[in-house]
């Protein structure tokens, strides 16, 4: 091999290796290789939800520090607190999947399928997103920051919660008793009837 031959050769080394360095810092973007389809929200930041959908919306609105309503009607807590869990861990398994507005429309992602969702607090909107269409494996689903075309795709059940109906947030207990209480159970339909009590 001739010494031009040589330096042939270490010039395409050097020039791949500064490729392969600037691949790798474009990669890394400038979040540290982790996707947030929600900026950072403290769950207890969140006083007011709104969800809107293609057939309804749901406004849930914080009264305490445990107790939510939904349009103007006790909310259920089990389910709230796992909506607030799924958004302080929306950054966990995302990724981008789609850049273009126009594969907004096959993720359900896009002005007319998409359920645009609104989180705010004291100081203003804490964020804002349009959730659309769920994985095939139902082990995640699309969304989209609102002003942003970039789609994701998040694990987990955040885009099963938020593309909820509105009835599916309201409480639906009866009533409620303490256990320990209960020492019979009667139960009558029509002329047939039983009973149950504590042994």
């Amino acid at each position: 091999m001739t010494p031009r031959q040589l330096a042939l050769i270490a010039i395409a080394f050097g020039a791949l290796l500064l490729l392969w360095g600037v691949a790798a810092l474009v990669g890394r973007g400038g979040d540290g290789g982790t996707a947030e389809v929600f900026p950072r929200v403290d769950p207890a930041s969140v006083d007011t939800i709104a969800i809107t959908g293609r057939a309804d919306t749901s406004i849930l609105v914080r009264r305490d520090s445990t107790a939510w309503r939904v349009n103007g009607h006790p909310a259920d807590r089990s389910a709230v607190t796992a909506l607030l869990d799924a958004l302080a861990d929306s950054t966990r398994g995302v990724e981008p999947v789609a850049e273009r507005p126009s594969s907004h429309a096959g993720l359900g992602v896009d002005s007319a399928a998409g359920t645009r969702v609104r989180l705010a607090g004291r100081g203003g909107v804490l964020a804002e997103v349009v959730a659309g269409k769920r994985t095939a494996d139902l082990d995640g689903g699309y969304l989209r920051r609102a002003a942003d075309s970039t789609v994701y795709l998040v694990r987990g059940a955040l885009t099963e919660l938020l593309t909820r109906r509105a009835d599916e947030w309201r409480d639906r207990r009866m009533g409620g008793v303490l256990p320990d209480s209960v020492v019979g159970i009667e139960v009558s339909r029509g002329r047939r009837s039983y009973r149950l009590e504590r042994g």
